[in-house]
């Protein structure tokens, strides 16, 4: 039996995920026959169709239990109290040092006799009374701070080990499981030859963390993480080696790697063994041994529910794709089975190609005809002609989308210019236009039979695969950062000389800062100023921001008896994005005639459509007997006057 043609790794990597979803009755079998993943022979085979055979066999068995008194006896095989990392991690020269001296004094201690008090020592207080006596004691002072410093360093780590392992995913859809095996030949950034590593792996804006190794290069970690399930199938796990115990107090990059789930097979994935990239990684030629799974717990309807999710952002109905049609998709781009056509477009790609002219060597600029592909991971253009084509590249991989007016070479259509991230996507180069400055890639696609529908679809999947939660609430408080994002959105909503002070700390998560600008003309005919006071702080029990404005408005007619209030309520719903609420209203400061004090300052608020209500000072707001006063009047001297209030905001609920 030729053994090459046996597909023993993905059999195996089909019950190693049997073993940790369903099945712990096969663990000890599986986790020999993982042992022979490199050089299977043909009992090695034998024994996995055994396995298949006993699963086959028992898939209508489960473990039952019954009886009154149940009680469960777990063993383990760990021994915390012989922790080899522990004892790597002390077992060096400044430890061995430092217990030594501190035998050594309390020898001496115990051997001496108390000596008489000379100079300026007193009862309790024994200075030294040589210059030898006062080096030694410095000596014992440096060596007592290193072995605090290591201490508390292993401190710190045994606080952040394991956090993530174990942890159970939540949620319905794709469910991603990575199992950390070991490292090979991890890098070193000390004189000792020996690395505190730990690894974190980050897919769709969420990370999970392994636990640390102490003084190990090659270490064995067997731990297991899960992602949280996600909407969409990921496109790229990113991996990178830190270690812990560098010569610095932020943690040093010992490598990253990146694994593409489209442009490897899932079968693959169950047992590999991936290099690190990284000047200290690839000298070293660093290594590590991971598992990963992926699975899909909704079954068929997680096309259906992306699709119609995607029908409300596009605005136009998307029609689901035959079975032929996804696998021609698939196999024109070698994309793997769960990759599904969202849509397709006919359009021009322009592209450089360069000429050889003589003695100098020239470039320039074509257009070459085909289709543009979308699906809910990448973005690839396919043409036919002379049988050009460029691959694809991810929704992930793109760091702007804009749209250039049409022009006579585009033949009156715009021009929608992809902006690759810097690095990627450097295996499609040859269809891109120009290359920035920056080093980035640039695409340019135009000519689209219907560039509206093709626009609206392509930003649609763009934001939703660009963004994380996270990353969709730190982009809306980019607004209130006082940068050029803020001083722009002012502007635009006419507020001219924009400045801001910086945040400063008022208490516990709360910041604040004051805000100037004078209105446009064509937002007040008054032309007023405004100051304004500005607190932030965190929502409880949810991931958002909580922003409440007091604005005081100054130039305009009646400015100092009000002032605007508006809180802008910033938080995350998960799955469905980014919501922003916001609430405003207006505070009325008067004097009326009907109140028994008349020098005393009163609080209308006008809301809605109810009466307002006077509110003397120094009486209970919430008190039964306020005096309803109809605002009528005030409404007629406000109409005299010529004096119009409007409040204006933009409300961006629901961002995708």
């Amino acid at each position: 039996m030729q053994m090459s043609r046996v597909p023993y790794a993905s059999a195996v990597g089909s019950l190693v995920l049997d073993m940790i979803c369903t099945r712990p009755d096969i663990a000890q079998a599986v986790g020999v026959v993982s042992r022979y993943m490199t050089n299977p022979s043909k009992e090695h085979w034998n024994t996995v169709k055994r396995i298949l055979r006993y699963i086959s066999g028992t898939s209508n068995v489960s473990i039952c239990y019954g009886g009154s008194n149940i009680l469960i006896n777990e063993y383990v095989d760990s021994d915390y109290a012989g922790d080899l990392d522990k004892i790597q991690y002390f077992a060096n020269f400044t430890t061995a040092s430092t217990v030594f001296m501190a035998l050594y004094v309390i020898v001496h201690i115990w051997l001496n006799s108390p000596g008489t008090i000379q100079g300026l020592e007193f009862v309790g207080l024994d200075l030294p009374d040589s210059i030898g006596e006062f080096i030694v004691c410095g000596v014992l002072i440096l060596q007592g701070e290193r072995v605090m410093q290591l201490i508390s360093r292993f401190m710190q780590a045994r606080a952040q080990k394991g956090s993530d392992h174990g942890v159970k995913a939540q949620g319905d859809g794709w469910l991603l499981t990575v199992a950390l095996i070991e490292g090979s030949n991890l890098a070193a950034v000390d004189s000792s030859g020996f690395c505190g590593p730990y690894v974190v792996f980050t897919c769709n804006g969420k990370s999970r963390t392994s636990s640390i190794k102490f003084q190990k290069s090659s270490p064995q970690w067997n731990e297991r993480f899960e992602f949280d399930a996600m909407e969409e199938p990921p496109s790229v796990l990113d991996v990178e080696v830190f270690d812990f115990d560098g010569p610095f107090d932020d943690a040093t990059s010992l490598g990253q790697a990146e694994v593409n789930f489209l442009k490897t097979n899932i079968a693959d994935l169950t047992d590999l063994w991936i290099p690190l990239k990284g000047k200290l990684a690839m000298a070293c030629q660093s290594k590590l041994h991971l598992r990963i799974f992926l699975d899909n717990t909704k079954g068929g309807y997680v096309v259906t529910e992306y699709l119609s999710k995607m029908e409300k952002e596009v605005g136009k109905k998307i029609n689901l794709r035959s079975p032929q049609t996804n696998s021609a998709f698939q196999k024109l781009f070698g994309l793997p089975p769960e990759e599904f056509l969202i849509n397709d477009f006919t359009c021009h790609l322009k592209r450089k190609m360069p000429i050889q002219l003589h003695l100098c060597r020239a470039a320039c600029f074509y257009q070459m005809q085909g289709r543009l592909f979308l699906s809910a991971r990448i973005i690839g253009f396919h043409a036919n002609i002379f049988g050009h084509k460029t691959k694809f590249f991810l929704w992930d991989d793109i760091e702007d989308i804009l749209v250039s007016p049409p022009t006579l070479a585009s033949m009156g259509s715009p021009i929608i210019v992809i902006t690759l991230r810097l690095g990627r996507g450097m295996d499609v180069r040859h269809g891109a236009r120009t290359l920035d400055g920056e080093g980035r890639l640039k695409f340019h696609f135009q000519s689209f039979v219907s560039f509206n529908v093709a626009h609206r679809t392509i930003m649609a999947l763009w934001k939703a695969r660009s963004l994380s939660p996270e990353q969709k609430i730190s982009s809306v408080m980019e607004i209130f950062s006082g940068g050029e994002t803020d001083r722009k959105a002012m502007e635009r909503a006419g507020c001219l000389n924009f400045s801001c002070s910086q945040w400063d700390s008022e208490g516990a998560d709360v910041y604040e800062r004051q805000i100037y600008y004078r209105f446009d003309k064509h937002v007040s005919r008054f032309r007023g100023e405004v100051t304004s006071t500005q607190q932030k702080s965190p929502l409880p029990d949810t991931k958002g921001w909580l922003i409440e404005e007091v604005m005081t408005l100054h130039g305009v007619p009646l400015g100092d008896y009000y002032n605007l209030h508006v809180r802008y309520q910033i938080e995350d719903l998960k799955a469905k994005g980014c919501q922003v609420r916001v609430f405003a209203k207006v505070a009325w400061y008067l004097v009326y005639d009907s109140v028994p004090e008349p020098s005393s300052v009163c609080l209308m608020v006008v809301e809605t459509k109810s009466p307002a209500k006077v509110i003397p000072k120094g009486k209970d707001p919430s008190s039964p007997k306020e005096d309803d006063v109809s605002h009528k009047g005030l409404t007629d001297k406000l109409q005299e006057a010529g004096f119009q209030i409007a409040v204006a905001f933009s409300v961006i609920s629901d961002l995708p």
